[in-house]
């Protein structure tokens, strides 16, 4: 299958991709992620993932002091040492407000990547 075919059906799906390293640093986000976050998609390839938290502490992903009650970052741990998948259900994004909840798949790929 060609790479420009994976990269168009992953970039115009109505499914959220960001694709991070074992850091959490953002290497992609498809468009949907961008519009979300109000940001553009160079914006934050590069940069980590962050919460409230985080940009409070200016710190970044899985160091700060509250990164151990956090949800996401003990569930991206838990793929990266388990080496499986992991799915959460009504994980819940803060934005304009609103507290949305949205199904999240967790995984990691070629033992480096981690995608959700």
């Amino acid at each position: 299958m060609e790479y420009s075919l994976l990269l168009s059906i992953i970039e115009n799906s109505q499914s959220g991709f960001i694709l991070l390293d074992k850091n959490r640093k953002v290497l992609y986000v498809n468009k949907i992620i961008s519009d979300y976050l109000g940001a553009n998609t160079n914006e934050l390839i590069g940069n980590y993932i962050n919460c409230y938290f985080s940009r409070k502490e200016k710190t970044t992903c899985s160091i700060g002091k509250y990164c151990d009650d956090c949800t996401l970052n003990k569930a991206i741990s838990e793929v990266i040492q388990s080496k499986k998948s992991k799915k959460m259900y009504d994980f819940e994004i803060k934005k304009n407000n609103l507290n949305l909840k949205v199904a999240i798949t967790i995984s990691i790929h070629l033992d480096k990547y981690i995608s959700l």
